[in-house]
């Protein structure tokens, strides 16, 4: 059987709230929320979505900031981008 593609595949990204003056090429950003309509992604493609912006200060020293995204697409599973722990 052949692998197919993932069809109408979207990122969504809840903005951790340390992070201000977000910037997300390509998304659409509303209420601490980035997402990327991806579209379709062949068998073994890959997208590079960024997101930037400034850590909220002060900030105490070893403050770690997450962040992860949940990506869906049609007939699949949704998935988290990695494991923030």
């Amino acid at each position: 059987m052949q692998a197919a593609a993932a069809e109408n595949v979207v990122v969504e990204d809840a903005l951790p709230a340390e992070l201000v003056d977000a910037v997300a090429p390509g998304a659409m950003l509303a209420g601490g929320v980035a997402t990327w309509s991806v579209g379709a992604l062949a068998p073994g493609e890959s997208r590079t979505l960024t997101v930037s912006g400034t850590a909220l200060r002060p900030i105490a020293d070893g403050t770690e900031i997450r962040n992860q995204a949940v990506v869906r697409a049609d007939g699949l599973a949704d998935a988290p981008t990695d494991d923030p722990d």
